[in-house]
């Protein structure tokens, strides 16, 4: 079998249920696994996918030394201790040159609750085509996800509206807030018809408000 068929696999089923910040690096086939935001002092395994013959990890340019070759694509490092700022995995192939890395930064501060108008036919399929799907997340002050923020946003809406919370894990029709899982959740809010926009404010505590605008 095509061994870029194969990297690929691996690395769809093992990053399925993971976030990946929009500012990470990436110059060739090498992936970390998750993300690089934990509680301070965390100890964790942090698994990289790569198509090289061997990976090192570095934390803040210091070297954590090479991952144990799990499979053909999967290296593993054990333990590895959580600190802010970026991790690399640099990637080799077997004359030990350098052939693609992968960085993860620590998000800042959460600072900012930022919303984005979705397609629903994008995010799902099924959705009715009269509801708009906005995403809902924390950032820090640069728009980086603060994937550790689990906060409680409340929104106010205006009327006349139908909305309902559209997070994988409940589906609470007319709720007016809704939990964050790792710094993000989304709702939708049906379109006005015969009235005009509608606008959609998120509060949450220690951050100012935020609004979007739901065009009909």
């Amino acid at each position: 079998m095509n061994s870029k068929f194969i990297f690929g696999s691996i690395l769809l089923a093992l990053t399925a249920s993971n976030s990946f910040a929009a500012d990470n690096t990436n110059d060739s086939h090498t992936y970390i696994i998750g993300h690089w935001n934990y509680p301070a002092n965390s100890v964790n395994p942090i698994n990289v996918v790569s198509d090289g013959e061997d990976v090192e990890l570095f934390i803040n340019d210091i070297s954590n030394g090479f991952g144990r070759h799990e499979s053909k694509h999967l290296f593993t490092f054990d333990n590895v201790i959580f600190q802010p700022g970026t991790l690399t995995a640099v990637s080799y192939d077997s004359q030990g040159k350098e052939v693609g890395r992968h960085s993860l930064v620590t998000s800042g501060i959460p600072a900012q609750i930022k919303l984005t108008l979705l397609d629903p036919s994008k995010t799902d399929p099924s959705e009715n085509s009269e509801a708009a799907v906005i995403q809902c997340e924390v950032t820090d002050f640069y728009g980086k996800r603060c994937l550790n923020d689990n906060r409680t946003v409340i929104f106010e809406i205006e009327e006349p509206s139908d909305w309902v919370n559209v997070s994988s894990n409940e589906n609470k029709v007319r709720v007016k807030q809704i939990q964050l899982h790792k710094g993000e959740n989304r709702i939708a809010v049906k379109k006005p018809s015969n009235s005009g926009d509608i606008k959609v404010t998120a509060k949450a505590s220690g951050l100012a408000d935020s609004y979007i605008t739901v065009p009909k």
